[in-house]
């Protein structure tokens, strides 16, 4: 299959088509963190697919999700815009990506294994066929091979229409709660993924916390193993989403999609594997340590930090005026609706006003212009989380985490202020908050300003009786009850 994408890139460069804008297919991978792919760096051999694809197209090494879990960051990505207070569903006022589309004449089918991207949160918007229903088990979505028998019925019918395609996958299974998949513990034995780095930084932790390890396990290593274990778990996910994502692509070859195509494969966020200390209701960690031991004294899932491991996504671009290689300027997940609207020669929406309503930047000058111009190209990126928000600098190298007023009790449910050196501590383990005063009041001017010029009415508030089981199902409800307060005030704490 992968030599097929190959030559039809071959013949796209070459050739070009009469269909006047290519298809259009944006796969988006639920909780897939950039550092698990091989293109980026990842030793494992998780994702032959994804890796062969970014061989023949263009990947961007440093790519930022604008929140750590799936509403806000969905909304921010399918509308453009970032999201400086928590939008959790597309704003009616403005124009979501396929919407865009559909305008343009593109036949418009969407396919989501994530039940939060649902019609009653205003998904569907600008889509002629749109499926976002449960999977065989509620609070749990559909397996890709589930998933991907949902997708042909649609496309073939959209196909007919002679129309350009534009079609949305958005698979799950990286997402918790991690599923087995014993067919590939001979080459990818979850006992065998990479430990917390750096190595032994969990058991030192551990030692430090104040809490005794158990008797049967003087050292806590057995504990530690079976987090490892875990993340392997977490692995063979990602390795069978990549399978079927090779599958999708296979199919939609045969279909003759790709004759004339633009592919992004991105995620919504990434996911915590035990690599910080669990900060959310910190005052009960000990009591939680001793009861139930390390797993939720560190912290795993998405959505309550910005650590680099829930915001560091894949981008990926492939096809038609896509051309082969890497950049390493800094983009942020908000860019990918401009960018496509490059591709695909249509005009990005305005606003009532007139105004353009992307605040994301069309990634497309960046194909082939000279290093030199690329290097002035955005040097800050941003993140936000209902309690934190973050500020990463290029040509520093810093990151500035702050908490956010979400919570009545900071001190108990918030992160303090922390400042990390990325190049020379990729783990964030090294808070330079006391030393470097002025990198972190600047760094703060910048976050307040970047938050001032990008104004947006929060929508925190269920929108369905069931939603809260939900959401608590998925994990992201458990920090406290009722409506979140405003997240995109800086505490001064």
């Amino acid at each position: 299959m992968l030599a097929l994408l190959a030559a039809v890139l071959g013949l796209v460069a070459c050739g070009g088509s009469d269909q006047e804008h290519p298809n259009v297919i944006v796969i988006v991978v639920d909780t897939l963190r950039a550092d698990r792919l091989g293109c980026y760096g990842y030793p494992r051999p998780i994702t032959p697919e994804i890796d062969e694809l970014a061989k023949e197209g263009l990947r961007f090494e440093d790519c930022v999700a604008q929140a750590p879990w799936t509403l806000p960051s969905m909304s921010s990505m399918l509308t453009g815009r970032y999201v400086t207070q928590h939008r959790e569903w597309p704003d009616p006022a403005q124009v979501p990506l396929a919407e865009c589309f559909q305008t343009a004449g593109y036949a418009t089918v969407g396919v989501s294994a994530n039940v939060l991207l649902a019609k009653d949160h205003d998904f569907d918007r600008g889509y002629d066929h749109y499926d976002a229903s449960f999977g065989p088990v509620d609070n749990d979505g559909k397996p890709f091979d589930q998933l991907y028998e949902a997708i042909w019925p649609p496309v073939e019918k959209a196909l007919a229409t002679k129309k350009p395609l534009f079609l949305f996958v958005q698979p799950f299974d990286p997402h918790f709660s991690y599923k087995t998949h014993p067919q590939y513990d001979a080459q990818l034995p979850c006992d065998g993924a990479e430990p917390v780095q750096p190595a032994g930084w969990q058991q030192e932790v551990l030692a430090k916390s104040g809490v005794p390890a158990p008797e049967n396990d003087p050292d806590w290593g057995d504990h530690v193993r079976a987090l490892t274990h875990l993340r392997g778990q977490y692995e063979q996910e990602v390795r069978f989403t990549d399978e079927w994502l090779g599958k999708t692509l296979a199919r939609l070859d045969e279909l003759g999609v790709l004759d004339d195509a633009v592919v992004a494969i991105v995620s919504d966020h990434g996911e915590g594997l035990w690599e910080h200390v669990n900060k959310g209701a910190r005052t009960f960690l000990k009591e939680w340590l001793a009861t139930k031991g390390p797993d939720g004294y560190f912290f795993a899932g998405h959505a309550h930090h910005v650590y680099e491991e829930a915001i560091r996504t894949p981008m990926i671009l492939w096809g038609k005026g896509v051309p082969r290689g890497a950049r390493s300027e800094p983009v942020e997940n908000l860019d990918l609706y401009p960018t496509l609207c490059a591709l695909a020669r249509i005009d990005p929406p305005k606003t009532k006003e007139g105004r353009p309503q992307l605040q994301g930047r069309d990634l497309t000058p960046l194909f082939d212009a000279p290093k030199e111009v690329r290097a002035g190209w955005r040097d800050h990126t941003f993140s936000l989380a209902y309690n934190v928000a973050t500020v990463r600098e290029r040509s520093s190298g810093l990151k500035l985490v702050v908490p956010t007023c979400s919570f009545t009790d900071v001190e108990q449910f918030g992160t303090p202020r922390e400042l990390f050196h990325l190049p020379s501590d990729p783990h964030e383990r090294t808070n330079l908050v006391e030393s470097r005063p002025q990198d972190v009041e600047r760094l703060l001017a910048a976050l307040q300003k970047h938050i001032i010029e990008h104004p947006t009415v929060t929508t925190w508030g269920l929108k369905k009786p069931d939603e809260k089981a939900v959401l608590k199902g998925l994990g992201y409800l458990g920090f406290g009850e009722g409506d979140r307060p405003n997240p995109s005030v800086i505490c001064d704490r």
